[in-house]
């Protein structure tokens, strides 16, 4: 018996969606307390409102739904693997200065757990050696030989 997935924008009202998809919007990015008084109708400019939409904002980003909700659409909006993939690809193959860019690729990937951290004992204790510091290592080595 297979069990389809809940979508966790069918539990959210209009003015939940709304808020979701204005926090994800290029306007208001990841400002949850100017989401919510556009979403909510709050006036920004006033002190009390600005604060119960701070408070409220917060208390919405820690709904579980709100939040899936949040990462679907910033997926649906390409900030996916695929996308950083296609990116990487493109800063290995040109010639100017990569290291911000691979290490906000590198962020990412820990955030997304697809970085692996290998740990060996020693005489010392533990020294822990991240192998994505090692890709990275190899790839920018490859870049100056072959760029």
């Amino acid at each position: 018996m297979s069990e389809e997935k809940e979508n966790p924008a069918d539990s959210l009202n209009e003015k939940q969606l709304l808020f979701c998809r204005l926090y994800v919007s290029r306007e208001f990015y990841g400002n949850g307390t100017l989401s919510y008084c556009e979403a909510y109708g709050f006036d920004p400019s006033d002190i009390k409102q600005y604060n119960s939409a701070r408070h409220s904002a917060s208390h919405l980003l820690n709904n579980p739904n709100i939040s899936q909700h949040i990462n679907n659409l910033l997926e649906e909006g390409g900030l996916n693997d695929s996308h950083i993939d296609k990116r990487l690809l493109f800063l290995i193959n040109q010639n100017e200065d990569k290291g911000t860019a691979l290490g906000a690729i590198k962020e990412y990937n820990k955030l997304k757990q697809r970085i692996i951290e290998k740990i060996e004992m020693n005489q010392t204790g533990i020294d822990v050696k991240k192998l994505s510091d090692e890709t990275l290592k190899a790839i920018e080595e490859d870049l100056k030989r072959n760029g």
